[in-house]
């Protein structure tokens, strides 16, 4: 008895590490590219932005099922995303420690030689403080979502700035 509890044990270690190394082999050989990254920031009169993000992507090898997009701060709230075939798309939020992000569920999963573009919006917090070397003015900085071990091909940020705000209004660093 014992003897066949320890040989159940033993098959279901092995099917266990198998499965483990099936999974960790389908992600590694992702590749993809990021085409472009375009940011809007809609600057709201409570201090908030609206975040979207335009974002496509090209999957060279393996699969892909979603994006992470990453925020620029820890207090922010999911939004709306939909795909270029006018899709809806799931997006919770999915940060860990200090990297803040939203997890974009795409529609289908993506293969080799297959690309998508989408947007995604998001409302963060805290993103305008007052100036302390300027009294009187206020402040934003925001540094667009990055990928580690990736280059991403086209990188824009477009500010929208409120209605009774002019361009002569805007000073930049």
């Amino acid at each position: 008895m014992v003897k066949s509890t320890f040989l159940v044990l033993i098959a279901l270690l092995i099917f266990m590490l198998a499965v483990s190394a099936a999974s960790s082999v389908n992600a590694q050989n992702l590749v993809y590219s990021v085409d472009h990254e375009w940011a809007q920031i809609f600057i709201n009169q409570d201090g908030t932005i609206d975040l979207t993000y335009n974002i496509s992507v090209a999957v060279t090898s393996g699969s892909m099922g979603g994006f992470y997009v990453g925020q620029p701060k820890s207090d922010f709230t999911p939004g709306l995303s939909v795909d270029q075939y006018g899709n809806n798309l799931q997006v919770v939020e999915s940060s860990s420690g200090s990297d803040y992000r939203v997890d974009v569920t795409l529609n289908q999963r993506l293969t080799a030689g297959q690309s998508i573009w989408f947007q995604v919006t998001t409302n963060v917090a805290g993103m305008i403080s007052n100036d302390t070397q300027n009294p009187g003015n206020y402040g934003m900085q925001f540094i667009s979502q990055w990928i580690s071990d990736l280059a991403i091909s086209d990188i824009r940020v477009q500010i929208v700035l409120p209605p009774y705000v002019t361009t002569n209004d805007v000073e930049t660093t």
